[in-house]
């Protein structure tokens, strides 16, 4: 690893004295001491790293609570950060090697600001709110939500399955290639269209108007896997059912797609087709993919419904209400009656049903809970049900029984690694 300016310089210099205290050092000129006069010149040189004013702000009035901090250039932040240990980390910044993002950040930066948080909790959450409020340039991580896409049921009377930005209660997913090609499985078995939203469409009814036949317009009509309403091959009643089945299947309410899926499989492969089961395999195997990780997110958000009480630096303890996996409101620990009625108030409402993530951002929120209680499971010990919480608010946990981890991955996580997200 290279290493840092500071660490180059304190270095050479050590290098340098030691070689000046040896006996067999040559004589020099009168007045002129080559090495001496090096050293002179290291010794300025980790003297100005060491006296950086931000280096020297920090150890003058930082502490060691935990918090949140902004690096910024000409008043705006170039990169938030957090840490159990303000002083330690920031600290770090000044030994970082040479060409990594933290020297580059200190080389950027003409000032640098901080603020204590109650518990290494609330540093995370405050770090990314102030990230996504600010967006600094250097914050890649927890910045964009562009990445997200959740599945849209179009409107009319034949809707399409398609994916959009914008948020629905299907998603979101991180991998927008592999939710399409699921997609298209699903449209294919249910028989849905996916041309155009342009696409003229026909009512059965209509078709004695015709001397014609009307055609399907595009391959997949020709070939049986759309079921052709351009064409008027199917009333718009039946295919408003077949929209409801992948309603019904996107909420984990349908089974028998896959259950018919795997019946075909089993079918053709005692027929000796084993190239027509491997098709049925493929689907079958993507449309898992894609119900697991709904009802994965689904089973995540009713495990990240609690009261969570976290212990403060200098007795600010807090009480968090969290939401499917979203701090619904915080408040102090309750000590009076106006803060205990605020309080039944929010655990309250944590009784309802629990929505799906609204956007990107919701979903970064609940990436950030769910990662904290897996780092520190034993946290678990402190959280309590709402109904629990309502029958004594001012109860605080006092001892951390042994919890498993609430296990919530990233919707789409099975449909990552594509190259195409």
């Amino acid at each position: 690893m290279p290493m840092s300016p500071l660490g180059r310089a304190t270095q050479a210099l050590y290098f340098c004295q030691q070689a000046c205290r040896t006996e067999d050092l040559p004589k020099c000129a009168p007045g002129f001491q080559p090495l001496g006069a090096l050293c002179s010149v290291l010794l300025r040189m980790s003297s100005a790293v060491l006296d950086s004013p931000l280096r020297r702000k920090v150890r003058s009035s930082c502490g060691k609570s935990p918090g949140v901090y902004r690096w910024l250039c000409r008043g705006e932040p170039i990169y938030v950060g957090r840490s159990r240990s303000l002083r330690q980390r920031l600290l770090s910044y000044f030994r970082a090697p040479e060409g990594s993002k933290a020297a580059l950040i200190v080389a950027a930066a003409d000032d640098l600001v901080w603020e204590e948080t109650s518990s290494e909790f609330e540093s995370h959450l405050t770090e990314l709110r102030l990230i996504k409020q600010i967006r600094p340039a250097r914050n890649w991580a927890l910045k964009n939500d562009r990445d997200y896409v959740f599945i849209k049921v179009g409107l009319g009377p034949a809707p399409r399955l398609t994916l959009s930005r914008e948020p629905t209660p299907y998603g979101p997913f991180r991998s927008p290639r592999r939710v399409a090609d699921a997609l298209r499985r699903l449209s294919d078995i249910l028989q849905l269209r996916t041309s155009p939203e342009t696409t003229p469409l026909l009512d059965p009814r209509q078709l004695p108007l015709f001397s014609i036949p009307r055609r399907p317009l595009c391959l997949r009509g020709e070939i049986g896997f759309c079921s052709a309403p351009c064409a008027g091959g199917i009333s718009f009643s039946d295919y408003a059912h077949r929209i409801d089945r992948a309603r019904q299947f996107l909420l984990g309410q349908e089974t028998e797609l896959l259950d018919d899926l795997r019946s075909r499989m089993r079918e053709a492969s005692q027929r000796m087709e084993f190239e027509r089961a491997s098709v049925y395999r493929d689907r079958l195997k993507e449309l898992e993919a894609l119900s697991h990780a709904l009802s994965s997110l689904r089973e995540s958000l009713d495990r990240l419904t609690f009261v969570y009480a976290v212990p403060g630096i200098d007795g600010r303890d807090r009480l968090y209400f969290l939401k499917g996996g979203r701090v619904f409101g915080d408040l102090p620990r309750c000590r009076d009656p106006r803060q205990i009625e605020r309080a039944r108030e929010l655990a309250a409402q944590l009784l309802g049903p629990i929505s799906p993530p609204a956007s990107g951002d919701e979903m970064d929120e609940i990436r950030v809970v769910a990662g904290w209680f897996r780092t520190h499971p034993e946290e678990l010990g402190r959280t309590m049900p709402p109904d629990t919480f309502l029958q004594d608010p001012k109860r605080w946990p006092s001892s951390t029984p042994e919890f498993s981890a609430p296990r919530v991955a990233l919707p789409g996580a099975a449909l990552l690694h594509d190259g195409g997200g």
